[in-house]
């Protein structure tokens, strides 16, 4: 696991990989899954945060699943 900025910069050029590749890698480690199954779970995680952000900049605003907290930001 990568705890610094500069370490996880230098093992990407030690590796000539991308910063993006070696944290898949290390999700796959960490989750014990596949790169498919990473892969598809970052996708749907954007797809939420995207809706999120569509849903903010409609006007109608963010609100927790209680409804206790959010609505300001809009």
């Amino acid at each position: 696991m990568y705890c610094k900025i500069h370490e996880l910069v230098s093992a990407a050029e030690e590796r000539h990989v991308t910063i993006s590749e070696l944290i898949i890698e290390q999700e796959v480690k960490m989750s014990h899954t596949s790169r498919e199954v990473v892969w598809a779970t970052m996708g749907k995680n954007l797809d939420v945060m995207l809706a999120a952000e569509e849903k903010g900049v409609t006007g109608d605003g963010v609100q927790s699943a209680t409804g206790i907290t959010g609505g300001e930001a809009f």
